[in-house]
């Protein structure tokens, strides 16, 4: 009996160790803290060692809250914010949103491809860029001057949509919405891993809308069923081992109910537009430490306005462009890592034709650069770190830029990180830009100081602050004087913006998400007077809880004060409030509804000099069911 007794307290003991050494489920934010992060250095890093204030936003966060854009992801995130002024949405970063800069100020990137135009520079947050948001796996946010190792227009953030693979999207799924405005759409997306490992995604997105009927006092009536938007798009991804291979295209047409540019009141305007592009990219390892990745695209762009004026106007362009970039990365010792880098990009094509309201022109200006860049790396102790690049970029028509950046990081303990960076970044005047001037424009150079402070409290609670100072100089902007009735550009103008940030997220082990964060900053012109659009409080708040289980719900809050119109006029402060709930109706089937500006708050955002109203209404509460299938 006692020999019985001590071979049960042997086994018990034993499987108690067994038990003991299994992993614990990890924590939601542990998910998050560990979520691999490229896009800050061009190879993956942990939060605690990017040097640069980032946000990632994952596939589940954006399945929470029901977003469909980038506008409304970086709506959500500390120290952005967006303007909509009926046709192109902006975006705006730390009081930095100057009305119709087309976000050419910030890097938006797929797969790491920058997504720019080549005659105005513009990026789209928006519906822009017709895309299937199911298909995103995370989009990487880095704020600050990104330009040491993206170059041109990364002045202020780089934003990087990294699409799901095919183990991401296994199956198939399916949807169909209908929504306010005789909003109508749908997508479907799938993907599979053949034996051989080859793996295979593909996705597809499909929305109209008649909108709404809109009221400008200044125009003096309603304009009628002329906020309309057509768009669609496909996505396919091809990866067989270390060789990736992607295909979009995409176009969008967007009525103009804002008598822009001068054009005849409640009459029929619109813009379209067009994009194909195709990338690669390969990664070999060439021995133990040093690897060599290669990647290139090749980007078409078709754009037609039509504009009603006594007759009709139009201007339209097609732009298409290749470039190629070899990156050798090479472990020189352990947390050592230098990363060096060449690129080109060429663009033959590059016409613009404007014929309108009894003026001509022709704009065929064919531009490329060349670009080498080089960052260091090191982390000689478990507590400090440190990093050091510098970028140039060789333009054959517009200005060069020269990048550096540096950064040091000091991790005392598991729990926190402080890290102090400060770069310079810059924008090339655009083709545009450089045709309608009298003198050689400069480019455009920003320089940013931040400390960022990102601290631990709790298993499931996480703490970021961070002061910074951006100054921005040689800003391009139009002349005083015209010729041949138009405004030539100068770099006439610059920016000081100084502020701080605060970030609370709570990722409880029950499926509760929530985020509490807000932003404190003043942005000055040239003269010391207050700049346009420029929010100083901007204050947002999200709850959630899991969207996997049979009822999910999701709810964020954002408050704005004021901005300043072009007029000297001030907006109304405001707060918006949206929503989503769904419920799992069947098996594969779940039903959701998502509510925009829940509580119809009245509110409008600063617009641009082509706009007669100093401001535009946004829209009330709008609702949108979809039903989604997936398998």
């Amino acid at each position: 009996m006692k020999r019985i007794s001590a071979q049960a307290l042997i086994l018990l003991a034993f499987g108690t160790a067994l038990r003991a050494s299994e992993p614990a489920e990890k924590l939601p934010l542990d998910k998050l803290l560990e979520t691999p992060i490229s896009t800050a250095a061009k190879y993956d890093q942990q939060l605690s060692t990017v040097a640069a204030s980032v946000s990632v936003i994952t596939a589940e966060e954006i399945e929470r809250y029901g977003w469909s854009t980038v506008g409304e992801v970086l709506q959500s995130l500390r120290g952005f914010y967006t303007t909509y002024d009926r046709s192109n949405l902006y975006t705006g970063v730390r009081g930095i949103g100057r009305p119709t800069d087309y976000n050419d100020r910030i890097l938006v990137l797929l797969d790491g491809i920058p997504l720019c135009d080549s005659i105005f520079g513009g990026m789209p947050v928006g519906s822009e860029m017709p895309f299937d948001f199911g298909a995103v796996e995370k989009i990487e946010v880095v704020r600050g001057p990104g330009s040491a190792l993206y170059g041109n227009h990364a002045m202020l953030a780089v934003i990087n949509l990294i699409t799901k693979n095919a183990d991401g999207m296994a199956g198939l799924s399916a949807s169909v919405l209908r929504g306010s405005h005789q909003r109508q759409g749908a997508t479907l997306r799938g993907g599979t891993v053949f034996g051989n490992g080859v793996r295979l995604t593909g996705s597809t997105i499909w929305e109209q809308s008649n909108g709404a009927d809109l009221h400008f006092p200044e125009l003096g009536g309603v304009a009628r069923g002329l906020d309309y938007e057509d768009r669609y798009g496909f996505d396919l991804g091809l990866q067989a081992g270390n060789f990736r291979l992607n295909a979009y295209h995409g176009s969008r047409t967007k009525g103009v109910p804002t008598a822009m540019y001068g054009t005849q009141f409640d009459r029929d305007s619109s813009m379209s537009g067009g994009r194909s592009l195709v990338s690669a990219a390969y990664t070999r390892k060439l021995s133990a430490n040093k690897s060599v990745e290669l990647n290139g695209y090749w980007d078409r762009l078709s754009y037609l306005g039509r504009w009603q004026y006594d007759t009709i106007g139009i201007d339209e362009y097609v732009a298409m462009r290749a470039s190629a970039e070899a990156r050798f990365l090479w472990d020189i010792r352990p947390n050592h890592r230098l990363t060096a880098g060449i690129g080109h990009e060429q663009t033959p094509t590059n016409d613009y034709h404007v014929a309108a309201a009894g003026y001509e022109f022709n704009l065929n200006r064919p531009n490329g650069f060349t670009s080498y860049y080089v960052q260091y790396e090191g982390h000689p102790s478990p507590r400090f770190g440190f990093v050091a690049g510098i970028r140039h970029d060789d333009f054959q028509t517009t200005a060069d830029g020269t990048s550096p950046r540096v950064a040091l990081l000091f991790t005392p303990n598991r729990s926190t990180t402080i890290k102090l960076l400060h770069g310079k970044a810059f924008r090339s005047p655009n083709v545009y830009e450089d045709y309608f001037s009298r003198v050689e424009l400069r480019a455009e150079s920003v320089r940013t100081t931040e400390l960022v402070w990102e601290q631990r409290l709790a298993p499931e609670l996480f703490f970021v602050s961070s002061a910074f100072e951006t100054n921005m100089a040689d800003l391009i902007d139009h002349g005083t004087e015209p010729i041949d009735r138009i405004y030539p550009y100068e770099n006439n103008s610059a920016i000081l913006s100084r502020g701080a940030e605060l970030a609370l997220t709570v990722r409880r082990q029950n499926g509760l998400w929530a985020a509490l964060s807000g932003t404190f900053v003043r942005a000055t012109s040239d003269d010391g007077g207050t700049l346009q659009n420029a929010p100083r409080v901007l204050l947002k708040a999200h709850v959630s809880t899991s969207p996997w289980k049979c009822f999910h719900f999701g709810t964020e809050t954002v408050y704005e004060t004021s901005r300043r119109t072009r007029d000297g006029d001030s907006t109304a402060p405001f707060l918006v409030v949206n929503g989503i709930v769904s419920a799992e109706i069947a098996q594969h089937l779940r039903l959701s509804m998502t509510a925009r500006n829940l509580l119809d708050a009245h509110y409008s955002n600063p617009v641009g000099p082509e706009l007669l109203p100093q401001s535009i209404r946004q829209d009330g509460r709008t609702l949108v069911l979809k039903l989604r299938y997936e398998r």
